[in-house]
């Protein structure tokens, strides 16, 4: 039977090396499941935040500390201790042993999947323009928007809609019903999660209006899409499957922010050669203009299971158009299978997949996609509601490509 499940990690550590260290950023993310945050996290490999409900901090030189997780300090070993400690580790050799000699399949079964999490820290907060102006939350729900190309007739909500001009209908219907060409490793990480626009956040409250003075964009990685990736990392690891999850800031200053997200994801590539899903997580800007002059910003929002869910959308690039995606059926593939994946358990959860002429950095894997959650007139829990659901979503897409 397969380890699949992710212990749901309290950060409270008492007594040992690094508890300060962890207590510090405890305190801070709380709120965030499964988060470690390494204060070596520019220089040294990312911390593994494993199933078993322990985590293993790496520190300059190649030397690791492994910390076990517990609400109690460590009480100092006895003779029986010991003895009891020495039995258990004999046993521990007779089931490796044990478990050496299994199958592969075997193996892949009692693989823990885990959140790798990289460069996740809080900056400079609020990082948006000051506007004196505020105004209301227009809570709308984003139907067909164009979407005209039926990904599956029998699913009204699957669709495309096709911005080029050199690409036609009739080659992405065919491409939309076919599986992308790569398999996926459930023993090695297959998933990489990051955000190019790394401090866009959403809305911090509910009263129905927005502080012209909070501009959107956050340097607190739980108000921002950081822990939207977080929700949805943990539902993929949740299914089995090892996620990467870097919060490096590409967007501060914005311009530029592409280059630097490609840096970083050639890096992790390299580092993780097993991955073959890279999800650029964002959220939307959606607004309106009201009767009296003034402008509202829209929370794309509809409900599943009694509760508000904020809307995706996958971008996907095409070749062409100045940009250079050659492997762009791929990536179309995929989103196409994980829209309808959505579509089919949410309804209009599923925006339509929006395919147009660009880059994004969608050349460097082949299940690379754009993910925009929300807008900035979602609330962060909406959001992040989406994100598990989303995730869910990528699992079972995955469990399809396990090769």
């Amino acid at each position: 039977m397969r380890k699949a499940s992710l212990a749901k990690i309290a950060l409270c550590v008492a007594c040992v090396t690094l508890s300060p260290l962890i207590a510090k950023y405890a305190a801070e993310y709380g709120d965030l499941s499964a988060r470690l945050v390494s204060a070596y996290a520019e220089n040294t490999p990312p911390p593994i935040v494993s199933s078993n409900g322990s985590i293993i901090m790496y520190k300059p030189g190649g030397q690791t500390e492994h910390i076990t997780l517990s609400d109690e300090p460590p009480a100092e070993a006895s003779a029986t201790d010991t003895a009891t400690d020495t039995e258990a580790a004999e046993a521990t050799k007779a089931t490796e042993a044990t478990d050496t000699a299994d199958t592969a399949d075997t193996a892949a079964d009692d693989y823990e999947a885990r959140i790798i999490a990289r460069n996740i820290a809080v900056h400079n907060e609020s990082l948006g323009e000051i506007n004196e102006a505020d105004g209301v939350i227009a809570e709308r729900v984003i139907h067909g928007n164009g979407g005209d190309i039926g990904i599956d007739e029998a699913n009204a909500f699957a669709k495309v809609r096709n911005l080029t001009r050199d690409i036609p209908d009739s080659l992405l219907r065919e491409q939309a019903g076919l599986r992308p060409d790569f398999a996926v490793d459930r023993t090695k990480p297959a998933v990489l999660i990051l955000h190019t626009h790394t401090t866009e956040a959403y809305r911090q409250d509910e009263s129905g209006r927005f502080s012209g003075k909070y501009g959107s964009r956050d340097g607190d990685p739980n108000k921002s899409v950081v822990a939207v990736g977080e929700a949805m990392a943990l539902s993929i690891a949740k299914a089995g499957y090892t996620v990467i999850h870097d919060g490096t800031v590409h967007d501060n200053p914005y311009k530029g922010a592409y280059t630097r997200s490609e840096a970083t994801t050639a890096q992790l590539l390299a580092q993780y050669p097993s991955i073959r899903i890279v999800l650029d997580v964002h959220r939307d800007a959606i607004e309106e203009a009201e009767a009296d002059g003034t402008t509202a910003r829209v929370s794309a929002v509809v409900p599943v299971d009694g509760r508000k869910a904020a809307q995706v959308m996958i971008i996907t690039a095409a070749d062409g158009g100045g940009y250079s995606v050659p492997e762009f059926r791929q990536n179309f593939r995929f989103a196409c299978m994980l829209d309808r994946r959505v579509a089919a358990r949410y309804g209009e959860l599923a925006r339509p997949v929006l395919f147009e002429h660009c880059g994004y950095n969608q050349d460097l894997a082949p299940g690379s996609l754009l993910v925009e959650i929300g807008s900035h007139g979602n609330s962060v829990g909406e959001a992040k509601y989406t994100g598990e659901l989303v995730g869910g979503c990528v699992a079972e897409v995955l469990d399809s490509l396990v090769g």
